[in-house]
């Protein structure tokens, strides 16, 4: 018989125990609810309406209040890299022989200059006084140059009389507006100077 007591003893403990936490429990929700209506943090700080974050998105696990009809809608910005055509103005045009340009170099800058056509040769170097004839060049081409020390140049390019031909004429400059480093050939035969 002593051990149904001590047995029922403690299973009213038990249940007394599970009724005291469901209480204590039902007690605290009203408190919690009160506690996060009456938040001193701002779910909406004026920081978020500064130009860089208007168009973001809110994350809405860091304010839970603001119900998913409230985010905002920030629609993707399209960028789009202007075609060098677009970007400034072509010195001039040529009319490409089966796909192919022959550039004529002259340098008369008192220098040697560097050159390089970008995925036809090497760097290689033009004396003063001096021209050479690069052919069947695959437009598009890009054409560097470069003087010793960094000194300007100025670059003069003319199509010639033959079909296919860009004569190009390197001079020394002391003004920077017209100080060129390299020139491309697009493929409908444009001519651009960088």
């Amino acid at each position: 018989m002593n051990y149904h007591k001590q047995s029922f003893k403690k299973n009213i403990g038990l249940v007394g125990a599970v009724c005291a936490g469901v209480m204590l429990s039902i007690a605290a929700l009203p408190t919690a609810s009160v506690a996060q209506r009456t938040s001193p943090l701002n779910p909406n700080p004026s920081i978020f309406n500064e130009p860089q974050f208007r168009n973001r998105q809110r994350n809405p696990e860091m304010n839970p209040q603001m119900a998913p009809a409230e985010l905002p809608v920030v629609q993707p910005q399209q960028t789009t890299v202007p075609l060098p055509e677009q970007q400034r103005s072509p010195m001039a045009r040529i009319e490409p022989v089966n796909g192919q340009v022959k550039i004529k170099l002259m340098n008369v800058t008192g220098d040697p200059v560097t050159y390089q056509v970008i995925g036809d040769t090497q760097q290689r170097v033009l004396s003063s006084q001096s021209e050479i004839t690069l052919s069947d060049l695959k437009a598009p081409v890009t054409l560097t140059f470069q003087r010793p020390n960094g000194a300007l140049i100025q670059v003069m390019p003319e199509v010639a009389s033959e079909p296919g031909v860009l004569e190009i004429t390197l001079d020394s400059t002391t003004n920077l507006g017209t100080d060129k480093s390299a020139l491309r050939v697009e493929e409908s035969g444009l001519i651009f100077l960088n």
